[in-house]
């Protein structure tokens, strides 16, 4: 940066600069998306494995844990169909599993709606009859 001149200094200082900025930019930025994915990727993780079956007059709604679970519980939203309407299934540890077993006062022919509720958060989750039950070997 030798410059025989003052319009040449700052010009060149105003380069520099200019490159210094980008740089801490560029650092921010990659440092926010970072942030963001690695929020994203636990927040995957640690959402519990849910799937539910509806058949004749029962609807099963399967909770798998992937993280220590408190205060689990199903509701089924949609009321009147139901013997009844929530089933506390406790406290799950990681890798634990457990199943709401609703039983149905009518046959079960249209969607139900359920919801989830653990550790102060709430899934939903729709058991529809009309699909066929996959059975994972």
């Amino acid at each position: 940066m030798d410059a025989p001149d003052k319009s040449s200094r700052i010009r060149n200082y105003s380069i520099a600069g200019f490159f210094v900025i980008c740089g801490l930019v560029v650092l921010a930025s990659a440092a926010v998306f970072g942030y963001f994915t690695l929020k994203i990727s636990e927040s995957i993780e640690t959402s519990p494995e849910i799937w539910s079956e509806c058949e004749d007059q029962s609807a099963h709604i399967f909770v798998r844990a992937t993280e220590d679970m408190k205060a689990v519980s199903c509701v089924a939203l949609d009321e009147g169909f139901f013997e009844k309407q929530e089933y506390t299934l406790g406290d799950l540890s990681k890798n634990d599993a457990d199943v709401c077993k609703f039983k149905g006062r009518t046959n079960i022919t249209e969607p139900m709606r359920f919801e989830i509720r653990y550790n102060s958060k709430v899934r939903k989750e729709v058991c529809n009859p009309n699909e066929p039950t996959q059975f994972w070997d």
